[in-house]
């Protein structure tokens, strides 16, 4: 999903790099828990377990990395602070139970640098291509992710009585599906 939001301070463009490398470690920059008023931004590292993604998808790849709700659209950064990807899914355990018949451990979806790369030029929004840079230590990278990473929350609007205006206002839990208004964002 491509979000716009007036609001937001000017933030400087993540570099995209050309082509993600399997076995390259790899930083999630995300906000688990990020209905919660202290939900921070968190980095968890992992490697790049595999270049091609849920049923042998070209678009996606496997990141061996603890992530969960509130990762979904997190930049997946090289140790130079270039993009690799993006976070947009992990395994439900049920379904790769049935699938391959056992549970893979910490493995996350992520969306190809390639893939990302076509739906920012399809959009006509600037991209920011870089070549690899000089290592930065965790804390830089951090101090880089938060630069340009933000947190995204759903609220929910009910008007109770319908009346046609906003009655009340609730965030929804991570564990809840958004309405239906608001489904594919």
């Amino acid at each position: 999903a491509l979000l716009n939001v007036a609001s937001l301070p000017t933030r400087p463009s993540p570099a995209l790099r050309r082509t993600a490398v399997l076995g390259e470690p790899v930083t999630a920059a995300g906000f688990p828990r990020a209905n919660s008023p202290r939900s921070s931004l968190s980095m968890a590292e992992g490697t790049i377990s595999s270049l091609t993604g849920i049923r042998n998808n070209a678009a996606q790849l496997q990141v061996h990395a603890l992530t969960g709700p509130g990762y979904s659209g997190a930049p997946l950064l090289d140790h130079g602070g270039n993009v690799v990807g993006l976070v947009s899914a992990g395994l439900l355990m049920r379904k790769a139970f049935q699938n391959v018949g056992g549970v893979p451990q910490k493995n996350t979806i992520g969306i190809k640098p390639e893939t990302v790369a076509q739906f920012v030029q399809t959009e006509s929004l600037p991209l920011n291509r870089a070549e690899r840079t000089a290592p930065m230590d965790a804390q830089a990278l951090a101090s880089l992710a938060g630069d340009f990473t933000v947190k995204v929350t759903y609220t929910a609007t009910f008007d109770d009585d319908n009346d046609g205006t906003v009655d009340r206002e609730e965030p929804l839990r991570q564990s809840q599906q958004p309405p239906r208004s608001v489904q594919g964002l």
